[in-house]
């Protein structure tokens, strides 16, 4: 609320007066600055998850699993609050369109197939058990 024009909420209180407009500066400019931020901490997170998924060593598949599920659960909320920062229209499914998002879906989509196909592969064509014997 303004302080020039205590009606201002009834009329589009972001260029009522000067102090206004410097908060409104402001604001767009630590946005600026959150976003690389955020896409950076939304790309590591995925990174992490990818490491959780394939490279951690785990004691059984379960545990791998549930390890696995909670960093996507830390990297969905993540993206999700990244894409909230890049949103700049109306409706839910415009923050599917933000550019983390669109990184997390790719993401996600190749890494779930990719956990598939090594869980199908490790199951079924084991390599390593049998290579020394012949």
């Amino acid at each position: 609320m303004c302080r020039e024009r205590p009606d201002s909420r009834w009329i589009d209180a972001r260029h009522c007066c000067a102090e206004c407009r410097a908060r409104d500066r402001w604001f767009e400019i630590l946005l600026d600055l959150a976003r690389p931020v955020a896409l950076l901490v939304c790309i590591l997170t995925l990174c992490g998850l990818f490491y959780t998924a394939f490279l951690a060593p785990a004691n059984t598949a379960e545990q791998e699993l549930w390890d696995t599920l909670t960093v996507f659960s830390l990297a969905a909320g993540i993206c999700l609050a990244s894409g909230m920062l890049f949103h700049e229209g109306a409706g839910a499914s415009a923050i599917l369109r933000t550019l983390p998002m669109q990184i997390f879906l790719w993401a996600t989509g190749v890494m779930a197939e990719m956990f598939a196909v090594s869980r199908y592969l490790e199951a079924y064509f084991i390599f390593y058990k049998d290579s020394h014997r012949y």
